[in-house]
This record gives structure tokens, sequence and C-alpha cells, in this order.
């Protein structure tokens, strides 16, 4: 009887839980890649939770570690990443800078391999190597140009480049045209597209008008039961990479003041909006022009006779206005424009990326993993940005972590200067205005 009731107070232990503990720590490999993993998707912080909730819910008893450990084993395991040996020709790099509060901004550089390139499907963070995370205080041609210089020196010259469009990164994209390079520089499809809408929305007093109707629009409905219909948050950053959701949402509420059934109520706050039906409609079919130039350019990249492709795909949509068909055109000429470097080249079948979502999305992931941390200036948690780019394993953190150490890891937060944070001089701030007072009280 007091075998079965201690059988049944005792937890199962996984084989794997019970694994031998790496050398100089109290985990195994197995657990610290497990831990790895899951800091990536819900953040350093969750991850001793969410194993707590798992033991007590499954009766397990697998070792917990705590966050700060995670947050080390990942800032570890980004190291090692970046200074794995790679393969040294052939490399197509995406470039794109990150930038938050204070003076520093991030230079990352991804690379894929000409041959790796896939076909008919978007690029997957599985897909890139992370070559470069290179912090810096200005990113104006000359230190852009000095920091691409130093990815060179490790894996030589790019085959091709691709970035948003920014004119540094250009400018010193240029700057590294040599005989194994001869400057191709691909422009993003999305940035692109953008950029053209600011210009051609951006001067319309139409527009203008539609966006400050929506703007109180807002302050009308928030605080009454008409909620539901509100639009949506806009963004004043990249606006008009967001023109989709504000123009479904006009299309939706034009649907609903369409029907005999309307609320009065309804009527009442937004029957301004079927002032801009005519534009309404105009944007609508700009909107599904953009997203089968995206499509394709996510999926195929870039390549020749892209532009034909997208030119025959394109002329299936309707275009009611002279509005829309000029759009068309400008949507066609930006394909045709990273074709046309492409077949500079002279390599027949070549096909290179002519998207930097994966870089953009990853970003939002990393900013997602410092929560509050991102609206400072960036921390040694950028030390973890390879991570969102690699499937970790018990073996890689063996081989990583016996190449990287704690000492490794400090050395590289403090040539990166990570070590004067906004929360860093917060609490400097707060520790000498406590020691001023205490002083004044003696």
């Amino acid at each position: 009887m007091e075998a079965l009731r201690k059988a049944k107070t005792e937890k199962y232990v996984p084989p794997w839980a019970s694994e031998a503990r790496l050398r100089h720590h109290q985990f195994s490999a197995r657990i610290i890649a497990l831990c790895c993993c899951l800091a990536v998707v819900i953040g350093f912080r969750a991850v001793p939770k969410v194993l707590k909730i798992i033991n007590r819910c499954l009766e397990l008893d697998i070792p917990v570690p705590s966050r700060d450990a995670v947050r080390h084993w990942n800032c570890r395991d980004g190291v090692a990443i970046l200074q794995e040996p790679k393969k040294q020709t052939g490399w197509i790099w995406m470039i794109d800078h990150s930038v938050q509060l204070g003076k520093m901004c991030v230079l990352v550089v991804l690379g894929i391999h000409k041959d790796n390139i896939p076909r008919d499907r978007p690029l997957k963070r599985s897909d890139m190597t992370v070559l470069a995370v290179s912090p810096a205080a200005l990113r104006n041609k000359a230190e852009v140009t000095k920091q691409l210089q130093a990815v060179v020196q490790k894996f030589g010259h790019p085959f091709a480049t691709i970035c948003d469009g920014a004119s540094e990164l250009r400018q010193a994209v240029a700057t590294l045209k040599n005989a194994e390079f001869s400057g191709i520089c691909l422009h993003d499809t999305k940035h692109r597209i953008a950029a053209r809408l600011k210009i051609n929305l951006g001067r319309s007093e139409r527009w203008i008008a539609f966006e400050g109707k929506v703007g109180s629009s807002i302050a009308q409905l928030q605080q009454t039961e008409l909620d539901h219909l509100m639009p949506p948050a806009r963004k004043q950053k990249c606006r008009f990479m967001n023109l989709h959701r504000i123009v479904k949402w006009s299309t939706d509420i034009l649907n609903s003041l369409r029907a005999p059934n309307c609320p009065a109520r309804v009527r009442e706050k937004l029957a301004w909006v079927e002032g801009f039906k005519t534009e309404i409609t105009e944007w609508s079919q700009a909107c599904e022009m953009i997203d089968r130039t995206l499509k394709q350019a996510n999926e195929k990249g870039a390549w020749e006779g892209a532009s034909e492709a997208l030119r025959i795909e394109l002329s299936k949509l309707p275009a009611c206005s002279r509005w829309v068909k000029n759009m068309r055109a400008e949507l066609i000429r930006i394909v045709t424009d990273n074709e046309s470097k492409l077949k500079a080249l002279g390599i027949p079948e070549l096909v290179l990326p002519a998207s930097t979502e994966v870089l953009e999305s990853a970003f939002g992931s990393f900013k997602a993993i410092q929560r509050t941390h991102c609206r400072g200036t960036f921390t040694s948690l950028l030390a973890t940005f390879a991570t969102l780019f690699d499937q970790c394993t018990p073996e890689k953190i063996r081989e990583r972590f016996r190449r990287v150490g704690c000492r490794e890891l400090r050395e590289w937060i403090t040539a990166a200067g990570l070590r004067d944070s906004t929360q860093t001089r917060r609490m400097k701030s707060a520790s000498e205005s406590r020691q001023k007072q205490s002083n004044i009280q003696v």
C-alpha cells in the first residue's frame, strides 16, 4: 500500500529530461535547446512559466531554469551563430536597418546562396543565413560602407544585393562594385509600391479629405455602441503600406449603408463614406493589383519575363479609371526595373529575390521578444537576433557553447556598444538622484 501511494505521488521524469548536464551547466543540452526554441516563439520571460505549467498539468518533473538563464543561453547561441564559418562566394545579400530610440541603429545583412533560391514559394527564415548584425551610431553612406566592407572581408563580395531603396544603402552597395561584383542592387517591391502610393495619394485632395473624415470617425465612434465599426488604427510610419486595411473597412461600410435594414445611427455617423464611393472603387481595384504584384514578387522573385507575366496577370483585373490604369503601369514598371538589372548579369534562367519580407518579419519578431525594451535603445538582447533564423538542437548547443562562453559573449556586447542602453542610463540616473538626496538629508 505504501509503495502504491509513493508511486502515485512521484512525478514522471522523461528520459530526455534526465540526460547528463552540459559541462559547467546545471541543465542538459536538450533542456537548453528546448528553452532556446521556446524563447524565439514566446520570449525568454515566459519560458519558465510554460515549463512549470507543463510539469503541473502532465505531472512531469522537467528541470525549470530561470528567465535570466534562458536569456543568457539565447544570447550565447546568437553570438555563436554569427561566428560560425560560412561559404565565401555566391551570396545574395539582403540589407536593412532597424531603428529604435536614441542614436543607435543596427544594420542587418542576411544571405542566401544563389544556388539555393527557392522556386514558387516565399523565402522562409530557415532559407536565410545571418551574415552580420552591426550596431552603429550613424547610418550615412560612409558608415554603411564601412560596415559592408567588414562583411566583404568575412564572406567576399556578394553576387547581388536587395534592399528597401534607402539612399545610404544603395550608395554604399555601389562602392563595393569591382570585377567580382557588378553592383546590382534590387529594390524591395513592397517599399517601391509604398513610395509610389505616397506620391500618387499623398498629394491627392480627395485622399487627404478622406483621411480627415476617417480621423473624425474614430473620435465619434470609439465611445459609442458603434465601436465595432471604427476605422482601423492609422500608422504614421509606412502608412501607405497599410492602404489595404482602410480600403477594406470603407468597402465594408459602403456595403452596410446599401443594405435596406441599415440602422439610422450607422447612417448618421458614416453616411459620408458614400461621398467617396468612386474613389473607394478605384483604390480597391489598385489594392487588388498590388496584391497580385506582391504575390508574384514574394513567391517567384525576379526573373527574365517577370514583367510580361505580371502584365498578363494584371490585364485580367478591372481598371475603371485613368488613375487605376496609371497605377497598373507603374506596378509593371517597378517589376521591369528589377528585371532589367537581372538581365545585365547575362545569366539565363537566373532567379533573384524581389522582397525583403523575411527580414521585415524578423524585425517584428525581435521587437516582440524585446517587449518594453523596444521602446528604448538596443540592449544586449540584440545578440539573440540570429536565433530567429535557426532551428536549435542539442547537438548545435553542445558545439556552440564550446566555442562561445560568457567571456566571448561579454566581448561581443562590449564591441557592439550595447553597454549603455536606455534602461541602464535610467537606473544610473535614479541611483545618482537617490545618492544626492541622501547627501542632502545628511
